[in-house]
């Protein structure tokens, strides 16, 4: 069974970490990763920048990001994926933008984010493509917890 950790940091846009915590737990399984540890914490705009500039270069606030936990050599580390950091001031931005739920908006994250810790990429039109359609797939198995 997979072990996901969550922390909330963002006192203005809670989420239920209960259901984020199946969402991620259903994503992986879908993804015959049952078995994967994955961290997730949810952050404000601020804190979220300050990472995306210190790790990516990128001087702005984003609703996602990953860190692969890439521990080679270190035992019991076989299972850990990495860190998901998502800003829920953005989702919330987003949902908005999208006319979508907040709730949706944070599971297409964490789904976003386990794929990103599993080598998917985004950076080309090819890669996104493959990765929003996979994202389709994993939302509507885990819809409805989402």
């Amino acid at each position: 069974m997979a072990k996901i950790n969550c922390e909330d940091r963002n006192p203005r846009n809670k989420v239920d970490l209960s259901n984020i915590k199946k969402i991620a737990a259903k994503t992986l399984k879908s993804l015959k990763k049952g078995r994967a540890e994955v961290n997730i914490v949810f952050v404000t705009n601020p804190e979220i920048r300050a990472m995306n500039r210190r790790y990516l270069g990128a001087d702005r606030a984003t609703d996602v990001l990953a860190f692969d936990g890439v521990c080679e050599g270190v035992s019991g580390m076989r299972n850990f994926l990495g860190d998901i950091v998502i800003s829920t001031d953005q989702v919330l931005k987003n949902a908005k933008e999208f006319g979508t739920e907040f709730r949706g908006e944070t599971a297409l994250c964490v789904i976003h984010g386990i794929l990103h810790l599993l080598g998917y990429r985004d950076g080309t039109r090819g890669e996104k493509g493959v990765m929003r359609k996979m994202e389709g797939e994993l939302l509507e198995k885990v819809g409805k917890l989402a």
